[in-house]
């Protein structure tokens, strides 16, 4: 993490922003084995196919202009944050499926 922010051109502060997000999981998170896993596996994957030069990040990442590795060094926190993501939405469509259950009228048929 500090390499790519001393030793390169450009810093990469999108490696150091996605490590801060990172370590938040870990600490904070309700699954952090999940988080942890999840970033080990998509930094390799990350870092196995820049290396063979499959694709490549762009130095300044064009939304939030932040300059970036390629790959940023903490990418794996991307992913770790949208599997956050994804478990947050399912739990709240889950939620709300649930409480159409609830909330349909229950009839009755004489005589049964």
């Amino acid at each position: 993490m500090l390499y790519g922010l001393v030793a390169r051109p450009l810093p990469d502060l999108l490696g150091f922003v996605t490590w801060a997000i990172f370590v938040r999981f870990i600490v904070r998170g309700r699954y952090p084995l999940l988080y942890a896993v999840s970033f080990v596996m998509t930094t390799a994957l990350e870092l196995y196919g820049t290396g063979l030069g499959i694709w490549t990040w762009s130095p300044v990442l064009p939304v939030l202009m932040l300059p970036a590795g390629n790959p940023p060094t903490g990418i794996g926190a991307g992913y770790a944050a949208m599997d956050a993501l994804t478990r947050r939405i399912i739990a709240r469509i889950d939620r709300a499926r649930a409480g159409r259950r609830l909330a349909e009228p229950v009839t009755v048929r004489p005589g049964t």
